[in-house]
């Protein structure tokens, strides 16, 4: 058994290859924003030498490129949606922010909304229905 995938194992081929491009052209095509632009230009950058290492017939150092840009392109990924997530958090929070000082401004004595609401108008119960008579 071996402990190292790919050593001693098949050749790194063309197709190969192209299921890492293809995997950082979808990365690239989820939405990275510019936090995860650099990434995504590395991953590229080492799709090009390796496949410039696969056609001088250099498979490891191709295969290492190759694995290396699908990392950069996943890690491209992480960081942009990271990015996007602390800005929804940041957006809540200054939301919660402005939803406190609003409570806070209503609940000041002498604040137009500091007083109680007026209790709902008596309503009266229903009448109930007629009686029926059966059989007449």
């Amino acid at each position: 058994m071996s402990l190292l995938a790919g050593c001693g194992g098949s050749a790194f081929t063309k197709e190969d290859l192209e299921q890492t491009r293809n995997a950082v052209a979808q990365a690239e095509q989820s939405g990275v924003d510019k936090a995860g632009a650099v990434d995504i230009a590395t991953a590229k950058d080492k799709v090009a030498r390796a496949d410039k290492a696969l056609e001088n017939g250099d498979e490891s150092d191709a295969e290492r490129l190759a694995n290396e840009a699908r990392v950069d392109a996943e890690f491209a990924v992480a960081v942009s949606q990271a990015q996007s997530a602390q800005r929804a958090a940041q957006e809540l929070s200054a939301g919660i922010e402005t939803l406190r000082r609003e409570t806070e401004r209503s609940q000041t004595p002498g604040s137009l909304n500091s007083q109680p609401a007026a209790p709902p108008p008596a309503v009266a119960p229903p009448a109930p229905p007629p009686p029926t008579t059966r059989g007449q």
